[in-house]
């Protein structure tokens, strides 16, 4: 449901490979690859992670300005800035983020929605303990939770346990 509602905030539908089928997205794939093979050729050193930054995104933007548009006359940078007038302004944004708080039982069990099974926790000490659980995230969990430890949850899930006691 959150996808679908981000969909609708930013105003876009979207359009989805179809499973098993690599031959239907290998165009994009192939110019991201050669673009990293020409940007990252001969890479310089740098005094930080913010030179880095700018200079790829000048490499970027200058690899923009060489490069034929694949379906359009122009350079992909032409074909940009020609896009952009038509293009809507982005609304504010989309907050993704869900918080429960979630009650363990004396079994060491916590039930997360949409789930079909429990997750279990180590150890009874935390009866009045929340947990926050996201999707699609490491499931380390930081030392500062006491006797918790990194992969306790059976799911691929990060766990912020601010409000569990050491």
């Amino acid at each position: 449901m959150r996808f679908l509602a981000m969909t609708n905030h930013y105003v876009f539908e979207p359009e989805f490979c179809n499973p098993a089928a690599g031959w239907e997205k290998g165009r994009v794939e192939k110019n991201v690859r050669d673009s990293r093979d020409q940007i990252l050729q001969g890479l310089p050193t740098f005094p930080g992670l913010v030179a880095l930054n700018d200079w790829l995104e000048q490499s970027c933007l200058e690899l923009w300005r060489q490069t034929a548009h694949g379906t359009l006359p122009d350079m992909i940078a032409d074909v940009w800035a020609e896009e952009q007038a038509a293009l809507m302004p982005l609304p504010p944004a989309f907050d993704g983020f869900i918080e429960l708080s979630k009650r363990v039982s004396p079994t060491c069990l916590i039930s997360f929605e949409h789930e079909e099974d429990q997750e279990t926790i180590r150890g009874d000490r935390f009866p009045d303990a929340k947990a926050t659980a996201f999707r699609r995230h490491s499931p380390t969990v930081p030392s500062a939770c006491g006797s918790i430890q990194t992969g306790w949850l059976s799911r691929p899930k990060a766990v912020s346990c601010a409000n569990i006691p050491a």
